[in-house]
């Protein structure tokens, strides 16, 4: 069975996880839900794995400008009705707010991380969406869940298209890129916080430190690549809350908790737990 044949599979008889709460489903999904990568991969254990380069790509489209129905829409109406995709609800859709919908579409050759990102751009263009990015660009062997039917997603119904069409030609879409680049920049948050001071504040560093930290919890999505990486962000993150709750490990670990929760694919739990261990040792306060 090839990649995108397995993504189908999962789509049509996805994961059952029906009539659980709220909060037992964020149990669910640290535990038990099934999580995937597609692609070519250099290693053999999950030390020394690395993901080459992707055969599937998966595109996270959480935000609120669009509604679930009205991306799915713009999928089937629009110029990507003709590629092999699939389209289902995340396990926050009908829990948190925004579209919630994972996209996996089947590329025509596999697509390192360089030419992964240009054809991701270009496609969340098309859709008209604010996508995570960090999903394409944070950690290029990230995981992707796949669909995990529940209770409150039910009344998003899936879409499966293929039918009669063809793998996303992906040299096809990164000429696209390359000829306008600028026009794919992704999109910026408006709500969010300027990332950086101008010269005429005059505040000191310690103030600009601060205003980081705090932008990252509030928009880590946004403020990640300002530490050089999401694991960064998170030690950071939380050896600034250590040293100004006076050495308060445990709200310490309810921050980075959050914060890792509000990406659209954060750290597995027990993995984070173990990384957690391994930084507070270097924290003082």
């Amino acid at each position: 069975m090839d990649d995108f044949a397995h993504l189908v599979t999962n789509t049509a008889t996805p994961t059952q996880a029906q009539n659980l709460t709220n909060n037992q489903l964020e149990t669910f999904k640290h535990t038990s839900a099934p999580y995937v990568v597609y692609g070519l991969v250099d290693g053999t254990g999950r030390a020394d794995s690395e993901v080459t380069a992707r055969t599937i790509l998966f595109l996270d489209v959480d935000g609120n400008e669009a509604t679930y129905n009205e991306v799915r829409d713009r999928i089937t109406a629009g110029l990507l009705n003709q590629y092999s995709l699939v389209a289902y609800p995340t396990i926050s859709n009908g829990i948190k707010s925004g579209a919630r919908m994972r996209i996996g579409i089947e590329l025509s050759r596999p697509a390192p991380p360089d030419d992964y990102i240009k054809v991701w751009r270009v496609v969340s263009y098309l859709l008209n969406v604010k996508a995570d990015e960090a999903g394409a660009t944070r950690q290029f062997k990230q995981l992707a869940g796949t669909y995990v039917l529940t209770t409150q997603n039910a009344h998003s119904q899936p879409v499966i298209n293929a039918n009669g069409t063809v793998a996303l030609p992906v040299d096809e879409f990164i000429k696209i890129f390359n000829e306008n680049p600028n026009r794919y920049e992704p999109k910026q948050s408006k709500s969010s916080p300027k990332r950086r001071q101008t010269s005429s504040d005059n505040r000191p560093a310690w103030a600009d430190n601060n205003r980081l930290m705090i932008s990252a919890i509030i928009d880590p999505e946004h403020y990640y690549t300002e530490f050089g990486g999401w694991d960064n962000m998170l030690t950071g993150v939380g050896g600034w809350v250590f040293k100004n709750t006076h050495g308060n490990l445990q709200f310490t670990a309810d921050v980075i908790d959050y914060v890792n929760n509000t990406g659209s694919d954060p750290i597995a739990f027990k993995e984070l737990t173990k990384k957690f261990k391994s930084w507070a040792r270097r924290w003082n306060y």
